[in-house]
């Protein structure tokens, strides 16, 4: 390939990629009153946000102490606009009550469910509301029939709607009084052994010996120093104060900083400190990152669709290579191939447009190493998509 055409490809699939967006998520975890949810939206519209695709269009901010969704269009999808609260915790076999005010300037259909945040997005709570400008009270009371999820996703489906007979002009939904509470949590097991949250933030993949090193606190009290272990003969080998504490608006929460950058003897170590969860344990060495290349390449490997992988616990067999149907239609398409998405089936030509431009760049700047093979595994995929959507 010549090094024009590489790299006119790998900029213009950089640029693709820059149209993504990030959506900024909050914790809300249960309370002491069993509350897991309560807004009502006075001090602004914290926690919550939007997602649009396939043609949807809209907004969101607050008005009157309520929230406010401004669809200028409904898009193709039932989700094609989405207003959501993520990150809810909900128990097995627990009880919940769920309660909002929701009214529209245009008489319309809402979907209004609690679902999974990824995989096939199971809906463990679902209503469809006829909503018209007079406020209504939903109140649906459930019991988890799933196992734990730490982070659930409250959501209101506000694109296309075949009860609506078609798009809708343009129209504001509000949303008000949205509470959520553990009623009965007797037949439920309240943990989630696998997603705790360390008090003492880390780099997982390591420290450079001479490097700068430090460690994020979190939920200290009067604690004012911390200590970094030997990880294997539990030796304390550095003590200093913690420093600099700031404020974590986002995650509604104060954070403060541990420098052990004079801790230089290669070795594997944890950082204590008095009242708080000890950090994972990381590494310290010359050189920690050498295997990060092999190790991302391999990921992309264990995430490919529609061909069978052999890797130990990541094995799959060959998965989606039937025709798919289009959502709402009898048209069929094969959608078989590129890398499934980071936790769930998903594949998103933006997203793939990013990982395969930063690897055609890597390529260039490291051609001993042997990824072209992986990358075209992922471009035939997108090579595809675009054929499909007649812009070849």
């Amino acid at each position: 390939m010549k090094k024009t055409t590489f790299r006119r490809i790998a900029a213009g699939l950089a640029a693709l990629a820059m149209m993504t967006t990030a959506t900024p998520v909050t914790m809300l975890t249960a309370s002491a009153a069993e509350t897991v949810i309560e807004a009502n939206f006075e001090s602004g519209k914290t926690g919550w946000d939007v997602y649009k695709e396939s043609g949807g269009d809209c907004t969101l901010s607050t008005e009157n102490g309520k929230l406010a969704l401004k669809i200028a269009s409904t898009g193709k999808k039932t989700y094609s606009v989405q207003m959501y609260c993520s990150l809810i915790p909900l128990y097995k076999n627990a009880k919940y009550r769920l309660s909002y005010d929701i009214s529209s300037t245009t008489d319309r259909f809402v979907e209004g469910m609690i679902q999974q945040n990824g995989g096939d997005y199971t809906a463990y709570v679902w209503d469809g509301i006829q909503v018209t400008s007079t406020p209504q009270t939903v109140e649906h009371e459930f019991e988890m029939e799933y196992d734990n999820d730490p982070m659930a996703k409250l959501v209101f489906n506000c694109g296309l709607q075949e009860k609506d007979g078609g798009a809708l002009p343009e129209h504001t939904i509000y949303l008000d009084n949205v509470k959520l509470e553990l009623v009965d949590d007797s037949g439920a097991t309240k943990s989630f052994s696998d997603t705790k949250e360390a008090s003492i933030l880390t780099n997982q993949v390591g420290y450079k010996t001479d490097a700068k090193k430090t460690a994020v606190f979190r939920g200290v009290t009067n604690q004012s120093e911390f200590s970094v272990v030997d990880a294997s003969s539990k030796k304390v080998v550095y003590t200093c104060k913690l420093s600099s504490k700031m404020s974590n608006s986002s995650a509604g929460e104060d954070n403060w900083t541990g420098d052990f950058s004079s801790v230089k003897t290669a070795g594997k170590y944890i950082i204590t400190c008095s009242g708080l969860a000890d950090s994972y344990p990381f590494e310290i060495s010359a050189d920690p990152y050498s295997t990060l290349y092999d190790d991302s390449i391999k990921m992309l490997d264990l995430q490919r669709c529609g061909t069978e992988v052999s890797a130990g616990k990541f094995s799959h067999p060959a998965c989606h290579n039937t025709m798919a149907t289009i959502y709402g239609t009898n048209e069929k398409i094969d959608v078989s191939g590129g890398w499934h998405d980071a936790g769930d089936y998903g594949r998103y030509v933006v997203a793939a447009a990013k990982a395969v431009g930063d690897l055609l760049y890597s390529y260039q700047a490291n051609p001993d190493k042997q990824i072209l093979e992986t990358t075209k595994y992922e471009l035939d995929w997108m090579i595809s998509r675009i054929c499909l959507s007649g812009f070849a």
